[in-house]
């Protein structure tokens, strides 16, 4: 891709931005790669950018807190909820992170407050 273009779907492609895409290629290319950086989708104005981590707990992550605030290991939770238990991993670490709790002990003791 030369300097300056930008993959489709970058969100900031207009009539004057277009250009074809190389010979063997289909679709159109973005020349505003200086004002997009090339990172995807830009959020509507007046949207703030969703942080990832952030939010309200999902069915599964409060499945999973329940399940940690009963005092179960990570490979019970898994079993218990259908799912792997890297899945149960990474989900464990979404609940520490979104609830701001540094370990199960401090987890539980956010959960028993609100």
């Amino acid at each position: 891709m030369p300097a300056g273009a930008v993959r489709p779907g970058c969100g900031r492609l207009s009539a004057e931005n277009r250009q074809p895409a190389p010979s063997g290629r289909s679709g159109t290319r973005c020349l505003q790669r200086p004002r997009c950086g090339g990172r995807g989708r830009q959020p509507q104005a007046g949207q703030a950018p969703k942080k990832p981590g952030t939010g309200p707990l999902t069915e599964t992550e409060l499945r999973a807190a329940r399940l940690i605030a009963k005092g179960k290991y990570n490979k019970e939770i898994a079993v218990e909820l259908g799912i792997t238990y890297g899945r149960t991993r990474n989900l464990v670490s979404a609940v520490y992170r979104k609830l701001g709790a540094v370990d199960r002990v401090d987890l539980i003791a956010k959960l028993e407050k609100g």
